[in-house]
C-alpha cells in the first residue's frame, strides 16, 4: 500500500522560453489539438534549417509532444536524432534530457533494466554537463527503480548519491522527496516507525515550501505506513493498534484534498487504490468498491502500469473474496500479464 511516485525535473532556459514565444506566435485563439500543437512545431523545424542549439530545443518539444501522444515509435525517432545532434555539439544536457525521458518512458511500465540503462546515460550525460542538480534528480528516480525491483541496498545506495548533492546544493524540495523515496523503502523493509521519521521531514519541507503534489503523496504515504504498521512498529509511533485505521484514513483524507485540488492522476490512482484497501479493511466494501474503480480510471490516463497492476490485484482479490470469479479473474489475469 502507499507506493511512492517518483518525480519529474524540468527546466525552462531563455532558449527554451524564446522558443515557446515563438510557437505560441502560431497558436489561434481555439484550443489546439495535440496533432495541431505538433504540426505547430513541426513548422517552427521547418523554418529553422541549422543544426545548432535551437534545433536541440525543437527535438525536444517533438518528442515531448509524440511522448503526450503515445507514439512510441516516433518519440524515440526524435530522441535518437537529439542525442545525436547534443553529442556533436557537445551539448550535453540535452543529451542527458533525452536518456532521461526514455527511461522514464521505461520505467513508467515497469521495464526496469531499459529504465535503469537509459538513468545511467543520463547520469553520465549531466555529469559532462556539470549539471549537478540533474544527476541528483535521477538518482532520485533510480532509488524509486530500484525500490520497485526490489533491491533495497541499491535503493538506499542512490538515494544518500541524491541527498549528498541536494544539501551541498542547498535543494530542500527536491531534497524532500528523496526523503520520501527513503520512507517508502524503510516501510516495504517493514520498518514504520523509520519511515515515519523520513516522511515527517519531508512533510514540513513540503509544507514550507508549498509544495501541493509533494504534500499529497507524503499525506497518502503516512497514511500507508500507518495502516499496515505492525503492532511493534505502532508502539515506535506512539499509536494504539485500535487507532491504526483512524491514523490511516485521517491523513489519506488529506491526501484527497490537496489532491482533489491537484486534479493530478499521478497523485489520485495509487491514493483511490490505498483507500481502497482501507475501506476494505474496515469493513466498508461500497466505499472500497468505489475507490478502486477511480483508481483503475486514473492509472488508465496516465497507462502507469506499475499502480494499474497494483489495483487490478487489489479489484481482483476484492471480487474473489466475494466468489464473484467471473470478475475477478480477468483482472487478475491482467495484472498477471504486467
Amino acid at each position: 500500500m502507499g507506493k511512492k511516485s517518483f518525480r519529474l525535473c524540468y527546466r525552462c532556459p531563455f532558449f527554451l522560453c524564446f522558443f515557446l514565444f515563438l510557437i505560441a506566435g502560431r497558436a489561434n485563439a481555439q484550443v489546439k489539438t495535440p496533432q495541431q500543437k505538433l504540426d505547430s512545431i513541426f513548422a517552427v523545424d521547418k523554418a529553422h534549417p541549422a543544426a545548432d542549439s535551437m534545433k536541440l530545443v525543437i527535438y525536444k518539444a517533438i518528442y515531448r509532444q509524440y511522448i503526450r501522444m503515445r507514439n512510441k515509435e516516433k518519440q524515440d525517432e526524435y530522441i535518437d536524432k537529439s542525442i545525436a545532434l547534443a553529442k556533436k555539439l557537445n551539448l550535453r544536457s540535452f543529451e542527458g534530457d533525452a536518456y532521461y525521458r526514455r527511461a522514464l518512458g521505461f520505467h513508467g511500465v515497469a521495464n526496469y533494466r531499459k529504465a535503469e540503462e537509459n538513468y545511467l546515460l543520463a547520469i553520465e550525460a549531466y555529469k559532462m554537463a556539470n549539471d549537478a542538480d540533474a544527476v541528483a534528480g535521477t538518482y532520485l528516480n533510480m532509488g524509486a527503480l530500484y525500490q520497485g525491483i526490489p533491491d533495497y541496498a541499491q535503493a538506499l545506495a542512490v538515494s544518500q548519491k541524491a541527498i549528498t548533492i541536494y544539501q551541498q546544493n542547498g535543494n530542500d524540495s527536491d531534497l524532500a522527496s528523496v526523503y520520501t523515496n527513503i520512507a517508502g523503502i524503510y516501510k516495504d523493509l517493514g520498518q514504520n516507525s523509520n519511515a515515519l521519521n523520513y516522511l515527517n521531514k519531508a512533510l514540513k519541507i513540503f509544507l514550507d515550501g508549498d509544495v501541493k503534489r509533494g504534500v499529497a503523496i507524503v499525506y497518502n504515504t503516512i497514511g500507508s505506513t500507518y495502516f499496515d504498521a505492525s503492532d511493534a512498529e505502532l508502539v515506535k509511533m506512539g499509536v494504539k493498534s485500535s487507532q491504526k485505521y483512524d491514523k490511516a484514513l485521517e491523513n489519506l483524507n488529506k491526501s484527497l484534498k490537496v489532491g482533489i485540488e491537484l486534479d493530478d492522476p499521478t497523485v489520485l490512482g495509487p491514493l483511490h487504490r490505498d483507500l481502497g484497501l482501507l475501506y476494505e479493511k474496515m469493513g466498508k466494501r461500497d466505499l472500497a468498491l468505489q475507490n478502486y474503480l477511480k483508481s483503475i480510471k486514473y492509472a488508465g490516463q496516465v497507462n502507469n502500469k506499475t499502480d494499474l497492476g497494483s489495483v487490478l490485484i487489489a479489484l481482483g482479490s476484492f471480487y474473489a473474496q466475494d466468489k464473484d470469479y467471473t470478475k475477478a479473474m480477468p483482472l487478475l489475469t491482467e495484472a498477471l500479464k504486467i
